[in-house]
Order: structure tokens, then sequence, then C-alpha cells
């Protein structure tokens, strides 16, 4: 089930959007933020940005895979993000990326 937050590019511009993610058994953290990002400037996706959980906490993602409907992103789990639902939400990726 998708989650609301936001990204924060690094002008401090905030773009609110769905994500979902789960922490991988490397303790890597994977997973896509959902909405239609063709508004976006495509050079935004070059440079990592932060994710704003749902909870206030945050965690910097590098996106790996764009998509018409959304973009797949990965990112180290944080101190700041443990016992957070920056940790893991319980869904897969698996059907943006085939």
């Amino acid at each position: 089930m998708p989650v609301a937050g936001k990204i924060v590019l690094k002008s401090g511009a905030q773009l609110p959007l769905e994500y979902r993610m789960v922490t991988q058994p490397d303790g890597l953290l994977s997973g896509e933020l959902i909405g239609d990002l063709d508004a976006w400037d495509p050079l935004v996706f070059a440079d990592r940005l932060r994710l704003v959980c749902n909870d206030g906490r945050s965690v910097e993602v590098l996106i790996t895979h764009v998509t018409d409907k959304g973009a797949l992103f990965i990112a180290a789990l944080e101190v700041a993000a443990t016992n957070s639902d920056c940790q893991g939400v319980a869904t897969t990726t698996a059907a943006l990326a085939g």
C-alpha cells in the first residue's frame, strides 16, 4: 500500500507524492516513487533526493529507473530512519521494474 510523503529538491522545493519501500537483506532500501513525474525536469533525477516519510523522518534516495508510472530508487538506511516508516513498508517494486 502506498504511503504519502514528499521529495525535497536541492532548491528546497517540496513535491508531494506517494511511495513504497522495503528493506533488503543487505540493509539497503529499495522502493518506488508513485505518480506522474513528467512535469519534473529530468535533471532532477541525476542528483540524490531527500524523501520525507510519512512520520517526518527522511532518507536520501538515488533514482535508478524512471517509468511512466513513477521512479524506482535505492537508499542506504540511515540511523535516523530506524524504527520509521522509512525503514520498510511491506511491498515490492517488481511490478514497475518489469
